[in-house]
């Protein structure tokens, strides 16, 4: 896709803004300007920020250009999570649920990427929150700017992108009053930490003493170095510094005599994409959190809060020519319904027909899970019933082992605080299946890890856990074989 989109980030300090022109399938990152609002009151960047960029639009005379929102790190809390599934609807209901209590919907926005998992059999996924509060204050001050709000994602995609070419890139990205340490893989956030320690800590102190900002944050690469290494079990020897940092040239130099690991910048070639320089002759890796904007997609990796309606609507006015096929496309939608109607009852028959098949189907193999081979319906429901109700009256399935028992045995090994609800009951011989409901992933290995710990029972196996469409409840197979 051509055309100019504008990557913006917004802080209560300072503001950053890149521009990235898309032509025939490749990209050009034009720096345009940061702006530090250094003399403002704490709180009060926003209005700064919409003075500078009121004054950028009058050179940059497009109307109402779209612009990649990107929120910085210190705006966002982040929540790392592992399931043993990966399937998106599952993902997203498991980090609601997870999230619910200490960031309420009402008051809170959040996004997940997948991350590289370090436990075999398990998916790892970051999320991102975001109060609504602080986005749709940055929402507006673009805004009121003149800029129309095409995406809104996170500085750690962005840098993610930026990086995608690095085996492994631990990132130090420093703002005013804020530092992320970013640890990427390809491009894939692999591990995160924030510190409130920024540029504006260290400024005019490359001398100072070891209790001074430059002190603290050597001591904290460090201990970012340590506890990162432990946790992957590899040994990270190199830190990319990008953000605010790069001003403070004499601050940056003592930062590396003081750390023994190599702490570097990275040149302009390194990038992937054509880059001008930064206004001022200032080091591009200033801009580093924006750069990755030359990648964005909507999906697929980067964060997304462009959401629930938090953006305005165009408003201009219709065109003749969209006058014209919107008349089209209102007659042509009237023929197709005039053709329809002479159908319309043979196929609301024939779909009532099959939607009833599908019921009768879905409630049988619901009911009788263990029937492999499915005929006719109501006939194999019928024999399967007159069997257990045979057997209820005076067999035993499980031999020298009675139902009652079998009940007993179980209840006696899960305690009362454990929620546990048998939802349907199959016994047939050797074995009991049970369908039962839960409140989470957690108490559903807690339920089997008591059962397979009991003498009276053999044998458990829990299968086909997943949460409840209507709910947030955890839905689960258990499969159980008594002793003796």
């Amino acid at each position: 896709m051509n055309g100019t989109l504008f990557a913006i980030q917004v802080t209560d300090e300072d503001l950053k803004l890149l521009r990235v022109r898309r032509e025939n399938g490749s990209s050009l990152a034009s720096p345009i300007t940061h702006v530090r609002f250094a003399d403002r009151l704490e709180g009060d960047g926003d209005a700064g920020a919409r003075e500078s960029l009121a004054s950028l639009m009058e050179e940059i005379q497009e109307e109402r250009p779209p612009a990649l929102l990107v929120l910085n790190s210190r705006d966002l809390d982040f929540r790392d999570f592992s399931y043993p599934f990966e399937t998106e609807r599952k993902v997203r209901h498991a980090i609601d649920f997870e999230l619910s209590t200490d960031y309420p919907a009402e008051e809170y926005i959040h996004d997940h990427v997948k991350s590289l998992g370090r436990e075999a059999g398990y998916h790892a996924y970051i999320t991102a929150v975001v109060p609504r509060a602080i986005l749709k204050e940055r929402i507006r001050t673009v805004e009121d700017a003149g800029f129309r709000v095409a995406g809104i994602t996170s500085d750690v995609s962005t840098l993610g992108a930026a990086f995608r070419d690095e085996e492994e890139a631990l990132v130090m990205d420093t703002g005013e009053r804020h530092t992320l340490f970013a640890l990427f893989r390809l491009g894939v956030p692999v591990l995160l930490r924030k510190i409130p320690i920024g540029a504006r800590d260290v400024e005019g102190e490359p001398g100072a003493e070891d209790t001074g900002g430059l002190a603290r944050l050597s001591a904290e690469i460090k201990r970012t170095l340590h506890s990162f290494n432990t946790r992957i079990g590899l040994e990270l020897n190199r830190v990319y510094v990008t953000g605010t940092l790069i001003l403070h040239e004499a601050s940056l130099a003592a930062l590396q005599r003081r750390v023994r690991t190599e702490v570097t910048l990275r040149s302009l070639n390194d990038y992937g994409i054509p880059l001008e320089e930064a206004p001022g002759s200032t080091d591009v890796n200033l801009f580093a959190s924006l750069i990755g904007s030359a990648f964005w997609k909507r999906k697929n990796g980067f964060l997304n809060f462009l959401k629930e309606g938090f953006v305005r609507e165009e408003t201009t006015a219709l065109s003749s020519k969209r006058i014209v096929r919107w008349g089209w496309g209102f007659a042509g939608a009237f023929l197709l319904l005039l053709a329809l109607s002479y159908v319309l009852d043979l196929v609301a028959l024939r779909g009532r027909q099959e939607f009833l098949k599908s019921e009768i189907h879905s409630t049988f193999t619901a009911a009788f899970p263990q029937v492999n081979r499915v005929v006719d319906e109501v006939k194999q429901a019928r024999n399967l019933l007159e069997v257990e109700q045979s057997a209820l009256a005076g067999g035993n399935p499980l031999g020298s082992v009675s139902l009652i028992s079998a009940l007993r045995s179980i209840s006696v090994t899960i305690p009362e605080n454990v929620p546990f609800q048998i939802v349907s009951l199959f016994w047939e011989s050797g074995k009991i299946e049970i369908y039962a409901r839960t409140d989470s992933f957690k108490t559903v290995n807690t339920v089997q890890e008591l059962l397979a710990g009991s003498r009276e029972i053999s044998e458990a196996a829990i299968s086909n856990a997943r949460h409840r469409e209507e709910g947030q409840d955890v839905e689960f197979k258990l499969s159980i074989r008594l002793a003796g």
